[in-house]
């Protein structure tokens, strides 16, 4: 069964086509990117406590829209950040770089 991160739609919005999020755990925009499209690559993670973390994907230069409305509308506090700021094969994505 697909999931809605591999409809058509989507694909784009995910950095990496094998990182993907579940259906239930994903985090959903309340307001439509675009008009149409609820869609980032999140899940939303159980800690400790009943504590509730966001994973995402770094995003994207045509997704940072969807990455911050999501930090916004979740009332996130604090972003981290546990990769590089530079791909490993940058001739993969010229000139992507992570722009906060």
């Amino acid at each position: 069964m697909k999931t809605l991160s591999c409809h058509i739609r989507n694909a784009n919005l995910n950095r990496y086509g094998n990182i993907l999020p579940y259906d239930r755990r994903r985090v959903v925009l309340s307001r439509k990117v675009g008009g149409d499209c609820d869609y980032v690559n999140a899940s939303w993670i159980r800690g400790f406590g009943g504590s509730r973390f966001i994973a995402s994907q770094g995003p994207m230069e045509h997704t940072c829209p969807h990455f911050w409305q999501m930090v916004f509308e979740n009332r996130v506090h604090l972003v981290v950040m546990l990769t590089k700021l530079k791909e490993r094969k940058p001739s993969e994505n010229p000139g992507d770089m992570y722009t906060m």
